[in-house]
């Protein structure tokens, strides 16, 4: 009885925190100057129901019902591989519940990254202004919204010929399964195998799905857990030579990540604390592996600033402050 009950009261908690959300922000919407409208998310509520559905549902109960069974049995690399395409799966099921036609809506749509390609100037001339309130009026929330990094890979993609919509699309998908990957590896080094295969089929139907399909937001997901994953591993490896490349590489994709989303500031935090917990080295270990990756993040700042774009400048300007 007892067993049962643990097994139990964490998704009851679980639903009455979501319940208790939900009536918080009905209550709080009525304000007409809060725009939340899919309490208590920034949005609009939008349920369906129908054929299109049904690949999704049933990969996910295929998941729920063979999934633990199957990660216990497998190979871990495999486990890592087929969780990753899974999840990669799951997400473009849903993503096309609308129909084949609109997996790509949001990458097309105005307010996001592909409709500024086509007006940009020259990457060295982008970062000189982008820190410019004026340069950045006429582009989309997204491209306002946060560092340059992104809109340079896809002008990047487009001089050696991928300048489409699909594959920007793509990069979501990578982020989607670099998650997975990164987060298994995380938690098999940090916990051991036998948690990271319980963990697997969850990574598949987990509901981050729904906001990864064609969202640059899932490129970014991907990168910082990468970083995670890569700092993790630095603090487990044996020899000093191992601890400071790999340290180093954590710093190149987690400075990498500052120029994708200011919201990586936070995350960097989170990756120190996790950093901090779960390393069982020696101090000096710990120091030595941060100072790479502080010299890895500290390369990439210096490299935009060369180019023209200085981090500070562009984060005043995201806010309205910047200079013209």
């Amino acid at each position: 009885m007892t067993t049962v009950i643990r097994r139990w009261w964490l998704p009851v908690l679980a639903a009455m925190v979501v319940a208790v959300s939900v009536v918080w922000g009905w209550h709080v919407q009525a304000d007409p100057n809060v725009k939340l409208g899919a309490a208590p998310l920034v949005g609009r509520w939008h349920l369906r129901f129908g054929p299109s559905l049904v690949p999704a549902a049933l990969l996910a109960a295929l998941v729920v019902w063979r999934g633990q069974a199957w990660a216990q049995r497998v190979r871990f690399g495999r486990i890592v591989a087929a969780t990753a395409a899974a999840a990669v799966a799951f997400t473009l099921l849903l993503a096309a519940s609308d129909g084949p036609g609109h997996v790509l809506d949001p990458v097309v749509h105005p307010t996001e990254y592909w409709a500024n390609l086509a007006t940009l100037p020259d990457a060295r001339t982008m970062l000189h202004h982008y820190a410019s309130v004026p340069f950045l009026i006429p582009y989309s929330v997204h491209a306002k919204g946060h560092p340059p990094g992104f809109l340079l890979l896809l002008k990047a993609l487009a001089s050696v010929g991928l300048g489409h919509p699909w594959v920007t699309g793509a990069l979501s998908y990578l982020g989607v399964g670099a998650v997975v990957v990164a987060v298994l590896h995380t938690m098999r080094t940090v916990a051991g195998v036998d948690v990271a295969r319980r963990l697997a089929p969850f990574l598949v139907v987990a509901p981050f799905v729904v906001w990864m399909g064609t969202s640059a937001d899932a490129f970014y997901s991907g990168v910082g857990a990468t970083g995670v994953s890569l700092a993790v591993t630095a603090l487990h490896r044996s020899t000093w030579l191992s601890r400071l490349s790999i340290g180093l590489a954590t710093g190149v994709i987690l400075g990498a990540l500052l120029f994708l989303t200011y919201g990586a500031v936070p995350f960097l935090l989170l990756v120190a604390i996790v950093a901090v917990g779960v390393t069982s080295r020696r101090r000096q270990e710990l120091l030595a592996v941060g100072a790479a990756a502080a010299a890895g993040a500290l390369a990439v700042v210096g490299v935009f600033r060369l180019g023209g774009f200085w981090w500070l400048d562009g984060w005043r300007a995201r806010e309205g402050k910047g200079s013209s």
